[in-house]
C-alpha cells in the first residue's frame, strides 16, 4: 500500500472544505498529500487557506511518523506520540480525523 495519496474528500465534501468558521475567519482545506513510503514512514501534508480579520493567508500543515497495516486498517504514529487510524482499501486511505473521514486517492 505505499504509494502517494492525493485528498479527494473530508467527511464526504469535496475539496476544498471549510473547516471552520467563526465570525468572519475562516479556516479551509484546500489539498493534501499523504505519503507511504516502503520503510514504514510517512508524511501527511495540508494546504490551509486562512481567513483572518480580512487577511488571507496559505499555510501548509505538515505530520510524519511511522505507519503500520494490519488488514483493511492502518494506524499512523506521528513524531508527538499521537495515533490516527484509518481504513485501506485497493487504491484508497480514509483516515478518521477529529472522528471525521478524510479520503485519500492514489
Amino acid at each position: 500500500m505505499a504509494g502517494t495519496y492525493a485528498l479527494q474528500s473530508i467527511d464526504d465534501e469535496p475539496v476544498p472544505v471549510t473547516l471552520a468558521v467563526l465570525g468572519s475567519n475562516k479556516l479551509e482545506a484546500m489539498s493534501g498529500m499523504l505519503v507511504l513510503s516502503d520503510d514504514g514512514t510517512f508524511n501527511l501534508t495540508t494546504e490551509l487557506h486562512i481567513t483572518n480579520n480580512g487577511s488571507t493567508s496559505t499555510e501548509t500543515a505538515s505530520d510524519h511518523g511511522d505507519w503500520e497495516s494490519e488488514g483493511l486498517e492502518i494506524t499512523l504514529m506521528d513524531s508527538d506520540g499521537g495515533r490516527t487510524t484509518g481504513g485501506m482499501d485497493g487504491t484508497t486511505v480514509t483516515l478518521v480525523i477529529s472522528q471525521v473521514p478524510w479520503l485519500y486517492q492514489k
